[in-house]
This record gives structure tokens, C-alpha cells and sequence, in this order.
């Protein structure tokens, strides 16, 4: 197989200013840019092309830069700053990786030593990277959602080298339960008219159907689709029609004889089905970070930040107006001179450290508005105690943030938070909490104690201390010290727990029994690779550990790229869909891409992933980690909407990061976190036009289930910013319309539909039926979608 070749050489601008910001971003948030164990493939494989990236940082930098190695982090390697390494093997000041890659669009920067990132200043495109600055983008082949290399359907020649199906991979083998089964075949892209899994029940009789094209990934064509088998035992092989030509494929493989062929064996009872929980289908996620959410009382109020005054005191909280936001300043100790009345903007350093005071009583609080929203279940983002505002440092896992509830008064902050639980349950509200299970905080209880009993402390194995005495943290601030200990990406304020200790296991089994007896739904699991390096097996243990106790919990790990590895039923449910927020902003939000290329993308997560967690995936197009959607577009209210749409009709749960429903905005870490608008201010209102717009979606999908459940097919409509697609569930089937460009007039077949006809269920537009010809012809203004019922 021959690759193309595609060189790239970049120049480079330096910006000091964007990689403080970002660097901080990472303190602060502690889990932006997550570090992974996914790299670049280095090998040639079949349908990836050779792609060369070179980076001169001398030329570029200057000569008084200093570094040791240089690093390549991308979407293909989940933006790990230290996971491809550059080489100047040429000895020439050029430093040089060649990964494969599969067609596609892909974000990119260099980093020096593992921190200072850098965008080139020559790149195929660029994308706003979340934290105010720009990732770099390349395009790897020409046509990544056309075949390389394809054949002519009709011509009566099948490549047969080129024939694949592995039923030991998700991808090709897929058992939804002991009645359904997902079939996926590969052949050579656009090469054969069709193909067919035929199914052999133990009486030998054969049940036949036609798999539907679905992905074009370099020279292949992938096919699919969900079949109702008619006993949990039975055989299957694979005709592949072409010309009038006819081969088959069974357990040895290719052969133009059926009479040498053997099957495929199966025995679903026997076999361990990936199964997602149910409920998750029908879920419509709101992320709420409680300091920023509501503030029910001022009572609670912290008292101290995360700064050290000294070795045994913090510095004093100083907490805003709810409607304030914080100005630019060199001190991280948030003064009154910081607070401003007239911006909602949260600039570093003081706003990294500040509280607002946000707490559950104040979501309760709110229950009648979550409940209108339509929205039903949360995801918290930490709530156990800790000294910083977002909570990833936390001082006890068994323990909820007295400054949420009742201050001082452990027992009773904790009773309150289960009574939250149950009345949000009442109101068909699930709740789901942040497992941060790869580290603590500084002042977590075992670490105090090894801190000041040293090598006596019964918790010494808890940790990976490397000599004694501790660096209390106040020492590794004013003296610019790392720590002595492993720290999440060295960091102090946050000692890694050693997972192969199995006290450590208990605890965090015991501290998961505790919150799932509190009547919690699932977890959404802080950067899982990070754990799954320190123990390969844990997640694999503790899923088992969570379904025993509830088996519809729902486990959502935080992968930011593919998270194919986790998703093979052995220890995640699903993922945030990160991937379709990229997708959706390339298409919709920063019109890079076109509505081929999105499918694309999107079928490629089809391809990688199981249908259990496709279905299931939290969908998301902002988070706590990145810029707000609202100003990822730059305030484009019509593409802000029309990415919603798109959110709440396609495959995955929809996700909604709390103030993206009234438009509220917001930049880079910690500007992503402003307090929630809930009446007019001064300089700012919330959007109601918008929260309507976001209700409506919501009641839209709550009563569909089509929506929800149903199978998704692309609709061809002629127009590259025209992305249509149907919808199917039982007998109930919707047209999804989305164009992310001017005005446009599309015709579709009628006959190719199933349609006789319409009703339009959302967005009215003009529509007209051509009885003679048999075409729909649809009237789409700027940026606009609609949803149509065909019957």
C-alpha cells in the first residue's frame, strides 16, 4: 500500500502572555488539557497516511530560548504534552516527528519541556483552543469522507484482500443484548453493490439482510446494521454481491465458494454484553459548578482560599457580589480594589482563587427552574470539601464542603445533600457527582497526617513520598519549590493517591457504597488515563464494585479525544463527547467544515464506539473546562442556536453547561465560570428569548423518542452546508435539517423518504410537495434548522 505524504513546515511566534494563561488554566482547573496514555500511531497500517511535522524553535523563538525537548500535542494523542516527542536527528535545529494518521481534520501545537505551548503561525486553519488563544488545525487527505483509491461498483471485480470482519471487536461484532446484534463489514470503498449477513438459527434456517454503507476511512468502506437475531445461538456469514460476482466470508475468512465455507459460531448466552443503563437514553444533562450556580444563604460563605499565609494559616476569603466580576491584578489574593460592578468578566490571577459563595441551597432553590427547563439529571461538578473554589483538591471524599450546606457542622451538611438528592429525585431529577479518584488536596486528612508524622504516619503508602520531611506547601510557594511527592502534573496542592495500595482501594470503595447508598445515579471520573497509568485494572475493578451496587449507574470518564480503549464494556458507560463539540464547532460554530465532513466525523464515532455508548455519551458543546460556546462564536446568536439544535436531535445525551440556555459568555479559565444571570443587571440580562429556545428543544426531545433512541441515516440534500438526516424508531420517523450556511433551497425524494407526508414539528419553514414528480422541496433561511414528522 503506498501513503501519501504530507510535509509540514511551520513558523512559530512565541506568545508569552497566552502560555501564562494557559498554564494557569491548568492550576486552576487541574483538568484542562488533560495529560493521556493515547499516542500517535508510528506504523504504517492500511488507510493512514504519513504526515511529517517539523518545528525550528531557534529560527522561530530566538536563540535565548531555552529548552531541553520538544513534544507534539494534538487531538491525536489527546493532547499530551509529553506524549510525541520531536527529534533533531539531522542535527540541524529541526525538530521532526512522522505519525499516521487517519483522514481528517486535526488541532495541534508544539510544546517545549512539557509546558510552553505554542502555536505555529503558518497551518492549514486554526480553531479557538477554549482558553482564548489558537489551536492550529491540519487536513490530512484531500477527501477524507470520500474513498482513497476506489473501485466501480457494478463492474463485477471484488478486491478480496480488502474484505475484513473480526467478530472479536466491538466494531465489527456487536451484541446489543441476547436479541440484537450490531454487524459491521469492510470492503474496498465504492467497490460492491451490496452486502448481506446471512444468519443460520440451529434448524438451519437462514435469515437474510442488506448492511447499509455508513463511513468511508481511507481505501475502505465500512457497512452496518442492527439485526433482531431469532435465538441467543445461531451462525452467521457475510455475501458480498458485486457485478453479478458473489463471494462470501466466514470464520477462515474470503472465499468464492460457498461450499468452503465456514461460519461464524455464536452462543450470546455466553457471552458478557455490554450493557449502558437505560435510563441514560432519555437523559438531558445540566452541569451545574456549584460556587457559580445559586447562592441560597451567605451564612456558609468560606472563610479561607487555597493560598497559605504561612505554614498554618490561609489567606482570608474575600467574597464578591454575586453580580461582580474581578479585574486583572498581580495578587491571586482577591482585594476590593478587584471587584468590578459593571463587567461580569473573572480575569486571573485573584479569580482563580475567588469564591462567590455558591452553595446547594441554592440549587434547591432552583428546582422549579431545572424542572421547567425540562431538564433531569445533574452532573455536580465537586462537592466534597476542599479549599478551592472548584473543589478538585479535596480534603475528603466522605466528606460534603460544609460551605455548600451548614458550616462547621459535617454530619448535617452531609444528611442535607442526601435529602437534596431524594427531593431532586422527586422532581424526576437524577444527580451525578465528579469522581476525582487519581488525587486529593494538600489538607486532605491522610496527607496532614504524613505531613506531620512523616515516616511514622500510617498513611505513608497512601501517597509516593520522596524524602522526608514533606515541603509543606507554603515552602514550595514562596521558594518556587516542586514538591518532594507525586502531585497531579506536579503540583502540590494535589498529592497523587497510590491506587496499587489497597487501603486506598477500600477507601475509595467505601467512599463510592457511601454516595451511591445516598441515592446519586452515576459519576462522571476526573482524568481516568491518568489513573488507568498509575493501575491499569482499577477502573475495570471499581465499575464492578459500582454495578454491584447499583447496576444502572452510570460511569462517564472525561476523554477529551478517542476513548475507544474505554469503552469496551469493561469499564466506562460512556464518555463526554468532546469529539462532537469539536465536530459541531467546525461545522456550525466557526463554518470550517462542510456538512460531508461533519458525517464524517461523526461516523467515525459510530465506527469506534458501541452503540450502548453512542446513545449515552454526554454531548456537550461547553464545559467547565473550555471558553463558553457563546463566545467560541463570537456571539453569533444564530449559529449558537443552530448548534443546539443540532445537539438535542442527534445520537448522544445533551448536555447543558449552566448559563448556556440564557447565553450567558465567557473566556478562558476561570471567565468560563461567571456566576449565573438570574435577573436583569446593571450591564447584563439573561436571555429569555434564548432559554426558550433551549426549552423547546428539550420538551422536543423529551417527546420524541425517535430522538432519543432512534437510528440515524443522512439524508443526501445537495448543498455541502446542508446536513440532513433521518431519525427512525419503531414506526416513528423524523427529518432533521440543518443549514449552516446562506439561504438554501433543497429538494428531496419523496419516494427515497417514505413519505406521502409531512408535519413540521419544529421551526416552521415553507415546505412544498410536488405530487407530479414526487420531491419536497424545503425553503431554509440563514442558519436555520427545522424537524419534520413524515408519515
Amino acid at each position: 500500500m503506498q501513503f501519501k505524504s504530507v510535509k509540514t513546515n511551520f513558523s512559530q511566534h512565541f506568545s508569552t502572555g497566552l502560555l501564562t494563561l494557559i498554564v494557569i488554566a491548568v492550576l486552576a482547573a487541574f483538568i484542562s488539557l488533560l495529560p493521556q496514555t493515547a499516542a500517535a500511531i508510528y506504523e504504517p497500517e492500511p488507510g493512514l497516511v504519513e504526515v511529517e511535522f517539523s518545528f525550528e524553535p531557534a529560527a522561530e523563538l530566538g536563540p535565548e530560548v531555552e529548552y531541553e525537548e520538544v513534544y507534539l500535542a494534538a487531538q491525536f494523542n489527546d493532547w499530551n504534552p509529553t506524549g510525541t516527542l520531536m527529534e533533531d536527528e539531522e542535527d540541524d535545529g529541526v525538530y521532526r516527528v512522522t505519525v499516521y494518521l487517519e483522514p481528517g481534520e486535526y488541532e495541534y501545537k508544539f510544546v517545549l519541556d512539557g509546558q510552553d505551548w505554542i502555536t505555529p503561525e503558518e497551518a492549514d486553519d486554526y480553531a479557538p483552543d477554549g482558553f482564548g488563544g489558537q489551536n492550529a488545525v491540519i487536513r490530512v487527505g484531500e477527501d477524507a469522507h470520500l474513498p482513497d483509491d476506489p473501485g466501480e461498483r457494478g463492474d463485477g471485480e471484488i478486491t478480496v484482500d480488502m474484505l475484513n470482519h473480526n467478530y472479536q471487536d466491538h466494531r465489527y461484532f456487536n451484541p446489543l443484548s441476547e436479541e440484537e446484534v450490531s454487524f459491521r463489514f469492510q470492503t474496498r470503498g465504492q467497490e460492491v453493490e451490496e452486502v448481506l449477513v446471512k444468519i443460520v438459527t440451529a434448524e438451519d434456517e437462514e435469515l437474510s439482510r442488506s448492511l447499509n454503507s455508513f463511513l468511508f476511512q481511507g481505501p475502505y468502506e465500512y457497512y452496518r446494521r442492527i439485526v433482531e437475531v431469532p435465538d441467543s445461538e445461531f451462525s452467521y456469514y457475510f455475501e458480498i454481491r458485486d457485478g453479478g460476482e458473489r463471494h462470501f466470508y466466514g470464520a477462515e475468512g474470503e472465499t468464492a465458494r460457498y461450499q468452503d465455507l465456514d461460519y461464524f459460531q455464536i452462543d450470546l448466552g455466553a457471552w458478557d454484553v455490554f450493557t449502558t443503563p437505560d435510563w441514560v437514553q432519555d437523559a438531558v444533562f445540566y452541569q451545574i459548578f456549584p460556587d457559580r450556580f445559586a447562592k441560597g444563604t451567605s451564612d456558609n460563605d468560606p472563610q479561607v482560599i487555597e493560598i497559605y499565609r504561612d505554614r498554618e494559616n490561609r489567606e482570608e476569603a474575600l467574597i464578591p457580589e454575586w453580580h461582580q466580576g474581578i479585574r486583572p491584578s498581580d495578587d491571586p489574593v482577591l482585594q476590593e480594589e478587584h471587584l468590578s460592578d459593571d463587567d461580569p468578566s473573572i480575569h486571573p490571577q485573584a479569580g482563580y482563587y475567588a469564591f462567590y459563595g455558591g452553595d446547594l441551597f441554592g440549587v434547591e432553590e432552583k428546582i422549579p427552574y431545572l424542572k421547567e427547563l425540562g431538564i433531569n439529571t445533574i452532573y455536580f461538578n465537586p462537592i466534597f470539601k476542599a479549599s478551592a473554589y472548584h473543589r478538585y483538591n479535596t480534603a475528603g471524599f466522605e466528606l460534603i464542603d460544609d460551605a455548600l450546606a451548614y458550616r462547621g457542622e459535617q454530619e448535617k451538611s452531609r444528611e442535607y445533600f442526601a435529602e437534596l438528592v431524594e427531593k431532586l429525585d422527586d422532581h424526576g431529577i437524577r444527580v451525578i457527582l465528579d469522581g476525582v479518584f487519581n488525587h486529593v488536596g494538600f489538607e486532605h486528612w491522610a496527607f496532614q497526617d504524613v505531613v506531620e508524622k512523616g515516616e511514622e504516619s500510617e498513611y505513608l503508602d497512601w501517597f509516593n513520598i520522596h524524602d522526608f520531611p514533606v515541603l509543606h506547601l507554603y515552602d514550595q510557594q514562596q521558594e518556587e519549590l516542586p514538591p518532594n511527592y507525586d502531585g497531579w502534573w506536579d503540583f502540590g496542592h494535589m498529592p497523587e493517591l497510590n491506587l496499587d495500595n489497597p487501603e486506598v482501594r477500600d477507601y475509595i470503595w467505601e467512599i463510592t457504597e457511601q454516595w451511591t447508598d445516598k441515592g446519586i445515579a452515576g459519576w462522571r471520573l476526573d482524568v481516568p488515563t491518568d489513573v488507568r497509568a498509575s493501575d491499569p485494572e482499577f477502573w475495570r475493578d471499581w465499575r464492578k464494585h459500582v454495578k454491584s451496587l447499583d447496576s444502572e449507574a452510570y460511569l462517564s470518564g472525561e476523554i477529551w479525544g478517542d476513548a475507544r480503549d474505554f469503552l469496551e464494556g469493561d469499564e466506562f458507560d460512556a464518555v463526554m463527547n468532546y469529539r462532537f463539540r469539536d465536530a459541531v464547532n467546525s461545522f456550525i460554530g466557526q463554518g470550517r467544515s462542510t456538512a460531508d465532513e461533519f458525517h464524517h466525523e461523526m461516523m467515525r464515532l459510530l465506527f469506534d464506539y458501541p452503540e450502548q455508548a453512542v446513545y449515552t455519551l454526554q454531548n456537550l458543546l461547553g464545559s467547565h473546562d473550555t471558553m463558553r460556546y457563546m463566545t467560541m462564536v463570537d456571539g453569533d446568536w444564530d449559529r449558537f442556536k443552530l448548534s443546539k439544535l443540532l445537539k438535542f436531535t442527534y445520537f448522544g445525551a445533551p448536555m447543558i453547561y449552566y448559563g448556556d440556555e440564557i447565553g450567558l459568555e465567557g473566556g478562558d479559565d476561570p471567565d468560563n465560570r461567571r456566576t449565573m444571570v438570574w435577573e436583569e443587571r446593571d450591564y447584563i440580562s439573561p436571555d429569555e428569548e434564548l432559554r426558550s429556545y433551549v426549552q423547546e428543544l428539550i420538551t422536543l426531545r423529551n417527546e420524541e423518542a425517535a430522538l432519543r433512541r432512534g437510528e440515524l441515516t443522512r439524508v443526501a440534500t445537495g448543498d455541502q452546508l446542508v446536513y440532513g438526516f433521518l431519525r427512525e424508531h419503531e414506526e416513528e420517523r423524523l427529518l432533521v435539517v440543518i443549514n449552516a450556511g446562506d439561504e438554501a433551497t433543497i429538494t428531496l425524494d419523496r419516494a427515497e423518504l417514505a413519505a406521502a407526508d409531512y408535519e413540521i414539528i419544529f421551526n416552521e419553514i415553507e415546505v412544498e410537495l410536488d405530487d407530479t414528480t414526487g420531491e419536497m422541496q424545503l425553503e431554509l433561511p440563514v442558519l436555520e434548522g427545522t424537524v419534520l414528522r413524515l408519515e
